[in-house]
């Protein structure tokens, strides 16, 4: 009882993000290679743990505060994410894995099969949803074309032009809903 409802409240979540993500154009569920070392041993190939320091580690990018679900081609049995203050997993099924980004930064994520032998290593990557704050001011300022959003690790860094004064205030406050007290506002007007 408790296991549905607790799967329940995953599930509506995940379509609760799903629904702000498919705004943006993002896909919930992808699909991520993962790369597994066979050796040959008499007629039989045999699978055997994979080698980190041989094997393509995949990076994923999860804007702070969203979350997405991961589909697998293969199955694994236990997930660890290596700094848990930057980001939750949150095992689905044996081929699906729910993520989440908590705090901007860097952590890995590990995956193992039913074997305990190493299956995947993902390397999870934290920032601020610079995406959803470009589409929001485009929304909001059609008219500013030349302002340029980067990031500095917790910071969201604004240049390039704006007509005035004001609108580089409300740029500057819209920019605070995604980082706040973190924004650096180096706008500059077009006639200076």
């Amino acid at each position: 009882m408790m296991n549905t409802r607790y799967f329940l409240c995953v599930a509506l979540v995940i379509m609760l993000t799903g629904i702000s993500s498919n705004v943006l154009g993002e896909e919930l569920v992808e699909k991520m290679e993962i790369k597994r070392v066979t050796k040959e041993g008499g007629a039989a190939t045999v699978e055997t743990q994979v080698d980190i320091r041989t094997s393509k580690v995949v990076m994923k990018q999860i804007p702070l505060g969203h979350a997405m679900v991961l589909a697998f081609p293969l199955p694994f049995s236990h997930a660890s994410v290596a700094n848990p203050a930057v980001a939750d997993s949150l095992i689905l099924s044996s081929t699906q894995l729910y993520l989440s980004g908590k705090e901007i930064g860097y952590t890995t994520l590990t995956l193992w099969d039913k074997e305990k032998k190493l299956s995947a290593v993902l390397e999870l990557v934290v920032h601020l949803p610079i995406e959803a704050f470009r589409h929001n001011l485009s929304t909001l300022f059609p008219e500013e074309k030349n302002i340029v959003i980067t990031t500095a690790h917790e910071h969201l860094v604004l240049t390039g032009q704006v007509l005035n004064a004001e609108i580089k205030s409300k740029v500057g406050q819209v920019a605070g809903a995604y980082a706040p007290l973190k924004v650096l506002n180096f706008l500059k007007f077009i006639h200076e």
